[in-house]
């Protein structure tokens, strides 16, 4: 369980140091790949991250827990996109955002199906 928090924490804080740097100025070049990582390796560590704190408490985590945690993460994800959308938050709506809150709860459901478990 240490085990999960501090990867969950660690994920959450590159998440957080790649997004200031990126307002800052610092990771301003035009290519793909800086752009990507940019605009979309944030979201991905902070589902993977908000995924597993979700998960890291439960004792018994059964492939229906999974699923509903997962859908869970998903929907918490599409609802702040829409609080973009409307204005209430601040960020830009990006429909890639929810493609990318899907594969990383994918990724981090498959994580903790075949790396957590086998590690208990």
């Amino acid at each position: 369980m240490c085990k999960k928090i501090i990867y969950s924490l660690c994920t959450l804080i590159i998440g957080i140091c790649i997004y200031l740097l990126s307002n800052y100025g610092l990771l301003t070049k035009s290519d793909y790949i800086s752009s990507f990582i940019r605009n979309y390796v944030p979201d991905i560590l902070w589902t993977i991250s908000f995924y597993t704190l979700s998960t890291v408490f439960s004792k018994a985590l059964s492939k229906y827990y999974i699923i509903l945690t997962a859908l869970y993460v998903i929907l918490v994800g599409i609802f702040f996109e829409y609080l973009q959308f409307t204005g209430v938050a601040m960020g830009t709506f990006d429909v890639f955002d929810i493609l990318v809150y899907i594969i990383s709860t994918i990724i981090a459901s498959l994580t903790e199906k075949y790396y957590w478990r086998e590690k208990k």
